[in-house]
């Protein structure tokens, strides 16, 4: 989960919004690899996707709202 959230976070800090997307894309077919190739996928899993979403969703806006806040004060 902090992985999720510092993925988040330095995209919300670097891009524009619309690379969340192709970054919550990547970030959810890695991990759904990673738990195929485990052979453990479940229904936990699949909450837990929600859950990455939902924490890359608020980081990047974290993120956002750092970069304004150092533009700000430059």
């Amino acid at each position: 989960m902090f992985l999720a959230f510092l993925v988040g976070m330095l995209t919300g800090f670097y891009f524009a919004p619309i690379a969340l997307v192709p970054v919550s894309a990547t970030f959810l077919a890695i991990a759904a690899g990673l738990w195929a190739l485990a052979d453990d996928l479940d229904m936990e899993k699949l909450m837990l996707s929600a859950l990455y979403l939902v924490i890359l969703n608020v980081s990047y806006l974290l993120g956002a709202m750092v970069r304004r806040w150092w533009s700000a004060r430059r």
